[in-house]
């Protein structure tokens, strides 16, 4: 462990030891969880403009993967009773009933 020593306005460390004793911790804990929660998590800031950039753009790609995907499942698919709604218009046609 490293002893550091911080500046402070009254009214800051008020604060703190307020906020440490709510917690049942000394200003040091208080000081460590708040680093590491405050580090863990940094959010990732985008403007509007380059959010709706993404947003189109993940639009784009879902309708990309679900075109492939309707094309395979075509290419992999068969008509059901293909053979017997043929056989029976060329009965049909041939006056047969």
């Amino acid at each position: 462990m490293e002893k550091v020593e911080l500046q402070l306005d009254t009214k800051t460390l008020e604060k703190a030891l307020a906020l440490a004793q709510s917690h049942h911790c000394d200003l040091s804990e208080l000081f460590a969880y708040a680093i590491e929660h405050l580090t863990a998590a940094e959010p990732i800031l985008v403007s509007s403009e380059n959010y709706q950039e993404l947003i189109n753009r993940v639009n784009e790609l879902e309708d990309m993967l679900l075109g492939q995907a309707a094309e395979v499942a075509l290419n992999q698919s068969t008509m059901v009773g293909t053979e017997n709604f043929t056989s029976a218009l060329e009965r049909l046609a041939n006056g047969e009933a």
